[in-house]
């Protein structure tokens, strides 16, 4: 495709925090995209200059992904929100309908930095039984109501992602909704953010007054996983220690996924494959930089075995993120839920509805 034009504009996000649009005029159209900026201080006029020395080219997505990491002198674009954005605004120009949707899996509740009680960052459902993206938002959506009216006097509101913030521990919340997730023949999992907890070489689990030694939390997350049968556990240590991300792989059947601890490089998860660590990893656009640098993550992670999970991460929901999954075949995307503000999940129902005879992924996450 050959650029015509290419624009840069500082917005703010849905949460009111600083964000980077980028738009990309092009002979096969005009697009945008948007990441998150984690200053405000981003200047895009500065940066669009830089940017005006595409224009008049014809690239493809790879030759465009080239050329951002070639800007780049200063660092200014390299796996920031201008790269990111430029990347995926491209990408949006290339969509198609797939054969095939990620499975969404959904948090139901968030936690960690999050206000509330829990410790851990995320409480996650797999739609594992269901046979199409309808039936899977729907599944999502009951369990996210049932999970919000049993425990009315202990829910607090919402994260700015729409997940429940709750009163509860992690263990209460675990009891609950795995009561409520096997009711609807949904697969159960935590994002830990174990790097969050680790302080001082100990594991603090502020919402069970628990302080853990390595190997003490190594044991404590094998028992979580076998008393509210986990089949899913993401970064449930700190964002380096290989070796006990690789011991509990070795401990269990559930799905052990590195999300920082790869932080969607592919030099990072081959060494996990490598050394037996998970066996997944969560890609995200904006850790990854550009489209490109997910398609290498993609598929480093499913020529080793693991399963690909897609996350926006800090690129906003959108066409370019959600087609990007699409595109390279994940088989999982992290979603939120149907009427909590999940733009993810809105774009994804969108294509659905637009594509004829799509099926399902079925990825090796399964309910106990």
């Amino acid at each position: 495709m050959r650029i015509e034009s290419l624009s840069l504009r500082q917005i703010l996000d849905s949460n009111a925090e600083p964000a980077l649009q980028a738009r990309l005029e092009t002979d096969n159209g005009t697009e945008t995209a948007i990441a998150s900026a984690e200053s405000e201080n981003l200047n895009p006029s500065r940066t669009e200059k830089k940017l005006q020395r595409l224009t008049g080219e014809d690239l493809n997505q790879k030759e465009m992904d080239e050329r951002l990491r070639k800007l780049d002198e200063s660092g200014s674009l390299h796996k920031g929100p201008v790269q990111t954005a430029v990347s995926l605004a491209f990408s949006n120009l290339n969509q198609r309908s797939p054969d095939r949707f990620p499975l969404p899996a959904a948090t139901i509740v968030g936690g960690g930095k999050d206000p509330g009680k829990t410790s851990f960052r995320e409480f996650i459902v797999f739609p594992v039984e269901a046979e199409s993206i309808p039936e899977a938002v729907r599944t999502n959506a009951e369990i996210y109501r049932e999970m919000r009216d049993r425990n009315r006097r202990k829910i607090r509101g919402m994260n700015g992602k729409g997940s429940l913030i709750t009163s509860m521990d992690d263990e209460e919340t675990l009891r609950s909704l795995k009561k409520i997730a096997g009711s609807h023949n949904a697969a159960l999992g935590v994002n830990v953010s174990g790097g969050d907890l680790h302080k001082d070489g100990s594991y603090r689990v502020d919402s069970l007054r628990t302080e853990h030694s390595p190997s003490e939390h190594l044991e404590f997350m094998e028992r979580m996983i076998d008393v509210f049968d986990l089949s899913y556990v993401q970064d449930p240590f700190a964002y380096d220690d290989f070796r006990k991300y690789a011991q509990l792989s070795n401990s269990t059947d559930a799905t052990i996924a590195g999300g920082k601890l790869f932080r969607s490089s592919q030099e990072r998860i081959e060494r996990g494959i490598e050394n037996g660590a998970c066996t997944s990893a969560v890609i995200t656009p904006s850790d990854a930089g550009t489209v490109t640098s997910v398609k290498e993550a993609y598929e480093t992670a499913r020529d080793g075995g693991y399963t690909p999970v897609f996350s926006h991460g800090h690129s906003l929901p959108g066409p370019g993120s959600v087609s990007t999954a699409l595109r390279y075949g994940f088989p999982v995307i992290k979603t939120g839920v149907a009427g909590s503000g999940a733009d993810t999940l809105n774009r994804l129902s969108c294509m659905w509805r637009d594509t004829e005879e799509p099926s399902l992924a079925s990825p090796e996450i399964d309910s106990n």
